[in-house]
């Protein structure tokens, strides 16, 4: 068994088709298949049921899988290790991230780590949890920052609380609350409220500090941060935001953060790795970037 039939292998495996493995691999559809037939060979096993309209694997190609993609994100660490090692800095590091992360804190820490390590390929997903932690756990990210995760299975994944965040009210500086020390529900009724799609957090939390009566229903919802913004600053609307995800948004001066009454408890941002995988010092070396930074952040 060799390193590149593994990559062969799993590359068939996912895409469940030759042509498209040999494209992923660089090789010709021949080239991959006599590369599938040597590993059979030399295991003694048959890897794939080959079907006209799809490549899938038998029983033991399912064992192997887990296995092979252990092995080949051992390999990618190893690589990364020894160039490390070596002071070439060269290597690979691949991050998922959450949108709310991937809009504040991702763009700052990778220029900060490419200026230190300019040799090294960088590759970032955006996604939500449980799509990057499958993509981790099948050995093609290094590291996922979220908030705080569900789903997470204990006995794979391992996560470490990096900083904190809570929901906070924004609005136009010149706003009539812009002044306030504090709002309350009552205080934002009087105004229209502006939404984003597909943030629960903030759906909760408006529930919570309007117990008792009518949750306002958002006169707006907006697709982007960038348009809700662009929109803050040209009306009286106000927004339930993350803390860390508004603030590079509010030092113009034009808008600004208040603190809601009673205020929020906040939530865990949290990295996430492979439980039993040893982390690169290009991965140690980010993560380091990223802590320096959201502290730094919690303190303007």
């Amino acid at each position: 068994m060799e390193i590149r039939q593994l990559r062969h292998f799993l590359a068939v495996a996912e895409a469940r088709n030759f042509r498209l493995a040999a494209e992923r691999v660089n090789l010709s559809q021949q080239a991959v298949s006599k590369s599938i037939l040597q590993l059979e060979r030399s295991l003694s096993v048959t890897l794939f049921e080959r079907g006209r309209q799809a490549v899938l694997l038998t029983e033991e190609g399912r064992q192997l899988l887990a296995y092979a993609r252990d092995i080949l994100a051992d390999v990618r660490r190893f690589d990364d290790a020894l160039a490390d090692t070596m002071g070439r800095k060269f290597g690979h590091l691949r991050i998922g991230a959450t949108p709310n992360l991937l809009s504040e804190a991702i763009p700052e820490t990778l220029q900060t780590f490419h200026e230190r390590y300019p040799q090294t390929r960088l590759s970032v997903d955006r996604g939500d949890f449980p799509l990057l932690r499958d993509t981790m756990l099948q050995g093609d990210l290094d590291l996922i920052l979220c908030s705080s995760p569900d789903q997470v299975p204990r006995h794979l994944v391992t996560t470490s609380v990096i900083a904190r965040d809570r929901n906070v009210v924004v609005v136009r500086k010149d706003h009539p609350l812009g002044q306030s020390k504090a709002v309350t529900s009552a205080m934002l009724a009087d105004y229209p409220m502006l939404a984003i799609h597909n943030y629960p957090r903030g759906e909760a939390y408006l529930e919570r500090i309007f117990a008792g009566n009518p949750t306002p229903r958002p006169m707006l919802k907006a697709a982007s941060i960038d348009f809700a913004m662009a929109w803050l600053r040209r009306s009286e609307f106000w927004w339930i935001a993350p803390l860390r995800q508004v603030q590079p948004h509010v030092r113009d001066g034009i808008l600004t953060i208040l603190p809601m009454e009673p205020q929020d408890e906040g939530w865990d941002l949290v990295m996430a790795t492979r439980r039993h995988a040893r982390p690169t010092p290009l991965v140690t070396a980010y993560c380091d970037i990223v802590k320096a930074y959201l502290q730094r952040d919690a303190t303007d």
